[in-house]
């Protein structure tokens, strides 16, 4: 790609359209842009929290690094997740992608986990 900028112009209903402006410098020659994920969340334990119907694909990232804990991750029912994760077993992160419908998303049996979900394309 040449030098110069690309707009990229991102709107939805009822929202305030948002504008981003990469600029490329001459000499760059990569092949590929990252563009910044359209929705995350990240937290710590057991919680209940809605993932957006829109979400289709999302990457699971859970860490844990004490001795033992189970990293379960259900949404809208459908189990999603269920590792065991620790210094007992023999990975202290889960990093996956996985399709989705978004929806209600429970995690549970996951004390001291920390996790980020991530929207992917």
């Amino acid at each position: 790609m040449a030098a110069g900028s690309v707009t990229l112009t991102i709107a939805a209903a009822n929202y305030n359209n948002a504008v981003e402006t990469f600029t490329l410098p001459a000499a760059d020659t990569r092949r590929d842009m990252r563009i910044v994920p359209f929705w995350t969340v990240t937290g710590i334990s057991n919680t209940v929290f809605d993932m957006p119907t829109y979400v289709s694909r999302v990457r699971v990232i859970g860490t844990y690094t004490g001795y033992s804990s189970n990293f379960i991750v259900k949404v809208n029912g459908r189990l999603l997740v269920n590792e065991l994760l620790g210094t007992g077993w023999p990975q202290t992160r889960y990093d996956g992608v996985a399709l989705t419908t978004g929806g209600v998303t429970e995690i549970t049996s996951s004390t001291g986990v920390s996790w980020t979900f991530t929207q992917t394309q």
